[in-house]
């Protein structure tokens, strides 16, 4: 299921989070229910630094 291959890819994940400044990541939606389909996208919902500018 797609919540296992988020969990093996959990290095990459972090490493991807350090680089933007996200931290708490977190995985929502039906991955994380476990009930996603082929067409099923990944929400992640993350937190970033008071005052972070992601489009800068």
């Amino acid at each position: 299921m797609l919540l296992d291959e988020l969990h093996a890819q959990r290095e990459a994940i972090h490493a991807l989070s350090r680089q933007y400044g996200a931290r708490r990541i977190r995985v929502f939606g039906s991955a994380a229910r476990r009930e996603e389909r082929a067409d099923s996208d990944v929400d992640f919902l993350v937190d970033f630094p008071r005052g972070y500018n992601l489009f800068a």
